[in-house]
């Protein structure tokens, strides 16, 4: 699987960092990384267990799922 990586290229300016030292772009990527994570290997299995696929519900079904996190 994929990783999803994040590379800083400059020193962020001190008031741009929340309380817990990162952006708040940072801590979105880091949050939304485990829920990213359910959801792929979730889809992964379901499409290593059925022959019939069909996107629009699956996008569907993850959303409802994983929407509410």
């Amino acid at each position: 699987m994929s990783t999803l990586t994040y590379c800083k290229g400059l020193p962020t300016p001190i008031y741009e960092l929340n309380s817990l030292g990162v952006t708040d772009f940072e801590a979105f990527l880091s949050a939304y990384s485990a829920i990213f994570h359910k959801a792929a290997c979730e889809t992964v299995n379901h499409l290593l267990w059925t022959d019939d696929f069909n996107k629009s519900q699956w996008n569907t079904h993850l959303q409802s799922k994983y929407g509410n996190i």
